[in-house]
């Protein structure tokens, strides 16, 4: 799915979050979203994703305006958790937050499936282990877990290593990349270094503006 953003501007009462932004990304390609606290990274992924309509701009894939399609454009999406917007349940365990996301998705929640994930991420250590007491390399798998039960077409990560030790973001971005294969990626970091080894391309944000691509 080819996704466009047309001049996106995104504004509360007392703040341009977002401001005249616009560009374009291919089906399949892996795109970090590069910048500090406050720079926009996350409204930015959550209009992408169809969570959050923007003040004025258009979100579009293949010329549909998103927001006019939008039960049908998430079923093609996979979030990762996100604070306050996407959390993962912290009093339910990994198995129970796969098997959550997939039912309000409509998707088969079948136990058989929700072992399928759990086998593929190789966290059945802590699959019954509520996510507050599993150590961050755990919630950080379970969180990929769940964005891509349902095999969407674009996932959606929002910082996913910022509780990672560096060991553990490199094997993290290891088992994402080769879980990620094929689909359209699109991440926030703070860490120029994790944008430039794990995408194909660097959308750079300050302000709510895009002041920088590199390809």
């Amino acid at each position: 799915m080819k996704i466009s953003a047309n001049n996106l501007i995104f504004r509360t009462l007392t703040k341009t979050i977002i401001d005249s932004v616009s560009f374009f990304l291919e089906s399949g390609q892996k795109v970090a979203f590069y910048g500090s606290e406050g720079s926009g990274k996350k409204a930015l992924l959550l209009m992408l994703g169809g969570y959050l309509k923007p003040t004025s701009g258009t979100v579009t894939t293949d010329d549909i305006n998103i927001f006019s399609e939008l039960e049908s454009y998430r079923s093609h999406i996979g979030l990762g958790e996100i604070d306050n917007i996407n959390a993962l349940a912290e009093e339910m365990s990994i198995r129970e937050n796969i098997r959550f996301v997939l039912e309000i998705g409509g998707f088969n929640y079948e136990d058989i499936t929700v072992q399928k994930v759990l086998d593929r991420f190789n966290v059945k250590t802590y699959a019954d282990t509520s996510i507050k007491y599993c150590p961050p390399f755990a919630r950080a798998i379970a969180s990929l877990a769940c964005a891509t039960a349902h095999n969407p077409d674009i996932v959606i990560l929002d910082e996913p290593t910022r509780r990672l030790t560096s060991l553990e973001s490199k094997k993290y971005w290891e088992i994402a990349n080769s879980i990620l294969q094929n689909k359209t990626v699109l991440f926030s970091t703070k860490d120029f270094d994790e944008a430039r080894m794990n995408s194909q391309r660097i959308i750079a944000l300050a302000g709510g503006h895009l002041i920088k691509e590199t390809l």
